[in-house]
């Protein structure tokens, strides 16, 4: 071997990762030619990225697979991987628990969590008690919070004191969602009166650590009559707000007139009364379809026959008049032109929002990008983080501005600072390992749907 060549593709490799991929990946892949087990790891992460080279997933696999059979633990555990996800590969069960066993025997705990995780998985080698046991050595917080889930859906019985005791044991980023579990589980049971003073504790312990749900669910209690003599409408409110200009929507009802629990084990029966009842022009009732409408629970669009919303917007119905104001979709109907004029004169954030949207997509008006940028500035300015994430995807595509990636990541940025799905992006788009771990961290404990499975990548990708 020659000692000086393969010190400097490594110091040449190394110089350059940041800085230029291509020329780092050039180097990598000479000193991993001349057996670096390290350099064939990061040759595998170029390949896999697409960075300084083109995609070649399946070349990912190959050198990763060169590496763990050399001995390299991180690839032993990233073998097994991509053998469990079919990345670059057929997926294989069998070769995953394998190679995750391989790693795990060396003392990599990640591969301890994926031997959990495998376990858990529906199918034929489902096995909890081996999931919860590979889980527990792990002593990973992702894995204590995959056990609480176990307990909290009924996987291994239904244990609410189960599922919180594991949710504590968990990061402490996911210990503050704990408090909205607690919330949930003094709240389960339609709010009984019992237990509704605990609710209220731990709903506002997450409250005021910025988790939204639990601000709307605290929201719903102040407001309803079932728990309290007299309502508490400006505390209902407050939350609501903080909901609200976190760029968090619910859409607002007279919650004593729907039994929500019934909804979901018999939704036809109660569709059917809700309509009927909204077909006599109760108002109230109108702006109930229309939520039904909007999450699915009947076949016909959310605007048909004129719009719900509508109906009971011009019906007196303030809360339906709260919902078009922040149904976006409900806009797009003919006969809301008639708000258009009062979202002009207005200057509240989400009506600004809505007008940039408008004349982004020439909805009413002309269309002109200008003024459509414009009104997202001044949404943004107002503290409406949407417009921010509107903003960010503006400059990135040059939308009505030239495309200027520097700006496109300030507004993602603050866009992050509230919205899931944005610190999933700044999260995947982020070149620094420890700052995507962050800001997926955060998306995953505000529930983004592919967070969980982006981090964990992350962490046995490095």
């Amino acid at each position: 071997m020659n000692i000086f060549k393969y010190t400097k593709a490594l110091t040449v490799g190394d110089y350059y990762r940041e800085k230029d991929p291509k020329t780092a990946f050039e180097n990598y892949l000479v000193a991993a030619e001349m057996g670096s087990t390290i350099s064939m790891q990061n040759v595998a992460f170029y390949y896999k990225t697409g960075k300084g080279v083109e995609m070649d997933l399946a070349k990912s696999f190959e050198w990763t697979r060169k590496a763990a059979e050399l001995g390299r633990t991180v690839c032993m555990n990233i073998l097994g991987t991509k053998y469990h996800t079919g990345e670059g590969t057929e997926k294989n069960w069998n070769l995953a628990l394998e190679w995750y066993q391989k790693a795990a025997e060396k003392g990599n705990k990640e591969a301890l969590y994926n031997m959990g995780k495998l376990y858990s998985e529906k199918g034929p080698h489902r096995n909890l008690k081996k999931a919860v046991e590979y889980y527990l050595q792990s002593k990973m917080g992702l894995a204590y919070n995959n056990i609480a889930g176990l307990y909290y859906d009924g996987e291994l019985g239904k244990d609410y004191g189960k599922a919180l005791h594991w949710f504590k044991k968990a990061d402490g980023a996911r210990y503050i969602n704990a408090y909205n579990l607690l919330g949930m589980i003094y709240s389960s049971s339609k709010y009984n009166k019992k237990d509704v003073k605990n609710a209220i504790h731990f709903y506002t312990l997450a409250a005021d650590n910025k988790v939204n749900a639990s601000r709307l669910q605290l929201a719903s209690i102040y407001r309803n009559k079932e728990y309290f003599d007299e309502p508490n409408e400006y505390m209902a409110q407050m939350y609501e707000l903080q909901a609200l200009e976190a760029g968090f929507y619910k859409f607002r009802f007279d919650h004593s007139l729907l039994n929500v629990d019934e909804l979901h084990s018999n939704p036809d029966l109660l569709c059917k009364e809700v309509k009927e009842k909204a077909g006599q022009g109760m108002a109230e009732y109108q702006n109930i379809m229309g939520i039904l409408h909007y999450k699915g629970f009947f076949d016909t669009p959310p605007l048909s026959h004129g719009g719900w919303f509508l109906k009971a917007a011009e019906n007196g119905n303030i809360d339906a008049m709260y919902n078009l104001k922040i149904y976006e979709s409900a806009l797009i109907s003919p006969a809301s032109l008639k708000y258009l004029d009062y979202f002009q004169k207005t200057d509240f954030p989400e009506t600004n929002f809505i007008l940039a949207t408008y004349y982004l997509n020439g909805a009413y008006v002309e269309k002109d990008l200008t003024k459509a940028i414009a009104y997202y500035e001044k949404s943004m300015l107002g503290g409406f983080a949407y417009a921010a994430y509107a903003l960010y995807k503006c400059y990135k595509a040059g939308l009505g501005v030239e495309t200027d990636e520097e700006k496109a990541t300030f507004y993602l940025n603050e866009a992050a600072k509230e919205i899931v799905d944005a610190q999933f992006e700044y999260g995947r788009l982020c070149g620094d390992v420890n700052e995507a771990s962050m800001w997926l961290s955060l998306a995953a404990i505000n529930k983004h749907p592919k967070a969980n499975d982006m981090l964990e990548k992350l962490v046995n990708s490095t």
